[in-house]
């Protein structure tokens, strides 16, 4: 689905039940949540995403797990650190077998 078609469902849709659930991922939330809002819609549901702040996903999982319904995205990064290029150049380095036993 492109933004466009995302918004021309968003602006086509009348309502319906709420769908609250919280969208858990490490990066930038924000840029979702025309598209998990138009995804919900089209299933006749108006979608109220909540999001974790900026790269607190390690933190919530190890601390306060979701209660009720949660998405998470997780991305290369959120299992082996040293490939998240968002922080610049990595400091140490991790041989291929180390990081796949991660």
């Amino acid at each position: 689905m492109s933004f466009l078609e995302a918004r021309r469902i968003l602006a086509e849709f009348s309502g319906g039940p709420e769908l609250p659930f919280l969208f858990g991922l490490s990066g930038t939330p924000e840029p979702f949540k025309v598209y998990l809002e138009a995804a919900a819609a089209q299933h006749g549901r108006v979608g109220r995403p909540e999001f974790l702040p900026f790269n607190t996903l390690n933190q919530h999982l190890v601390g306060s797990p979701a209660v009720g319904a949660a998405v998470y995205l997780l991305v290369p990064w959120d299992f082996v650190p040293e490939a998240d290029w968002r922080s610049g150049v990595p400091t140490s380095r991790v041989e291929l077998g180390e990081a796949v036993r991660r």
